[in-house]
């Protein structure tokens, strides 16, 4: 895996956020009220979830076999307003242009699920106009599992939820397997310890 720009970018990125200004925990927290002034572990962690999307896109981007669409808050047509389009790449050689929302926690919010799916959807169509001649395979990436195998009942009927509301929901496993990208379990949580030591050094 040390060999991948999902690790490289992953631990640089760790780096980074650990060596910026970090946010402190304040007074009127539970948190200051216990352990006093310290790195906030939330802030760091909403912070990591953004690298997610810098890990794929760079992998992407070092493969032949793959260009790196437009991503990011756009304009998606016939809307007024713009969108952000956290992954988006395309497979040159099977034709498939590949969408996904990078979700960092896995106990997805099932209130969100109508906007959600409205937004997969709404974008599902833009690339439809916009790759014509292209398959559209869009969902929902969450990074932070390296498998749905891994999840306890609950958290896997979450997963059906929005399945049955016709949005796939992958794991890292999967979007390695799509990128032809060799990560066993063991590697992707010893590189997710890793990260996480850094963060809080």
């Amino acid at each position: 895996m040390q060999n991948t720009k999902i690790y490289e970018v992953g631990i640089d990125e760790a780096k980074r956020i650990s060596k910026a200004d970090a946010k402190m925990t304040q007074p009127g927290s539970l948190k200051h009220f216990l352990w006093g002034s310290e790195k906030s572990e939330q802030s760091m962690v909403i912070r990591f979830g953004r690298v997610f999307e810098k890990m794929i896109q760079e992998q992407v981007k070092s493969s032949p076999r793959f260009s790196l669409g437009t991503n990011g808050v756009q304009k998606i047509n016939g809307q007024k307003k713009k969108k952000d389009i956290d992954l988006l790449f395309v497979d040159e050689v099977t034709k498939t242009v590949y969408y996904r929302e990078l979700k960092a926690n896995i106990d997805l919010d099932t209130e969100k699920l109508p906007a959600t799916t409205d937004k997969i959807k709404l974008i599902e169509a833009h690339l439809r106009e916009t790759y014509p001649s292209y398959s559209i395979n869009s969902g929902i990436l969450c990074m932070s599992v390296y498998s749905e195998t891994m999840l306890d009942v609950r958290l896997v009927k979450k997963v059906e939820t929005y399945n049955k509301a016709g949005i796939p929901v992958d794991f890292a496993s999967d979007i390695f397997d799509t990128l032809d990208v060799d990560i066993s379990v063991d590697e992707y949580e010893a590189f997710g310890r890793e990260a996480g030591g850094i963060l809080r050094s």
